[in-house]
């Protein structure tokens, strides 16, 4: 015969013992909150470390030197700059480096990456071209003997050109497929030195094409002059005049100064351009006009 509980524990049943939840092991949880936390302070460690100003070794700027220096080399970073990055500056790049949109960065990658790729393309195609001219004998010789002295190492510099352009190509293209924003923004461009190297290095598969295409079209000009046909002769001047006269006219529409000779009717503000075409498309108001017949006397 059981004594009674004075307390009245009885009534709760067996379930007493069992109410009490499962207590997580310490492992477990040291290991969640050690990864929390390591993952918070990576991230805001990342936040932190990112620079707001951009440092003075990105600005390159050519103070002690003279005029006239200092001009062709502001000239000569301007270039390079929009060869390898698309910028006018390393202004806009130090935003899309430091910004905390991934989505920017990998965007203005993406964009670089194609344009690389698109280079490398037709290296790829200027390659086959000029290897033809390089290894193959003229059907016939002496309308276009390209296999003479100045053609033929026109032909052999133009291959190797291309050559050179498709290997730093395809190097950037593997190089920068995982490049990091904190590793370009730290590492890629951490110095005056580091900027510059790459910078030429991304520019260098445009310019290694933009010479070989030179060379490669002053070799067949020349076997083009040589020739014993009068059509061949005057045509091979059409070869270089014409591209020679669209590059400056593509010169001329890219510089602001080009912008600069229009007429001050055409440099009207917007807002008061709207507002006069507003004025002119708007309907005439009709007078309001009584209509209703008079009253009798």
């Amino acid at each position: 015969m059981h004594s009674a509980d004075p307390h009245g524990l009885e009534s709760l049943g067996p379930t007493t013992s069992n109410t009490a939840h499962p207590v997580p092991s310490r492992s477990h949880t040291a290991f969640s909150s050690t990864a929390s936390t390591v993952c918070g302070e990576t991230k805001m460690d990342r936040l932190d470390s990112k620079p707001l100003v951009m440092p003075p070794h990105w600005k390159l700027e050519f103070i002690n030197m003279p005029n006239w220096l200092g001009r062709c080399l502001r000239f000569s970073f301007k270039l390079l700059c929009l060869l390898s990055l698309g910028h006018r500056d390393l202004d806009s790049v130090w935003e899309v480096a430091t910004t905390e949109d991934e989505r920017w960065w990998y965007e203005q990658k993406d964009r670089m990456l194609n344009r690389i790729n698109n280079i490398t393309v037709i290296a790829g195609l200027l390659l086959t071209s000029t290897s033809a001219f390089a290894t193959t004998l003229p059907p016939v010789t002496p309308l276009f003997d390209y296999t003479q002295t100045f053609p033929y190492i026109c032909s052999l510099a133009s291959f190797g050109s291309v050559l050179g352009s498709l290997i730093v190509g395809s190097s950037i293209l593997f190089m920068m497929a995982k490049c990091s924003q904190q590793w370009f923004r730290d590492t890629l461009m951490g110095s005056h030195s580091s900027i510059c190297l790459t910078l030429i290095l991304l520019a260098y598969p445009f310019f290694s094409i933009a010479a070989a295409a030179c060379v490669m079209l002053i070799g067949i000009t020349v076997a083009a002059y040589q020739s014993s046909h009068p059509v061949i002769r005057i045509g091979s001047i059409f070869i270089i005049l014409i591209p020679g006269l669209l590059v400056p006219a593509f010169i001329y529409t890219q510089v602001p100064w080009s912008r600069a000779r229009c007429t001050d009717s055409a440099q009207t503000p917007i807002h008061e351009q709207m507002s006069s075409h507003e004025q002119v498309s708007s309907p005439t108001q009709t007078p309001n006009i009584d209509y209703s017949e008079p009253s009798s006397a």
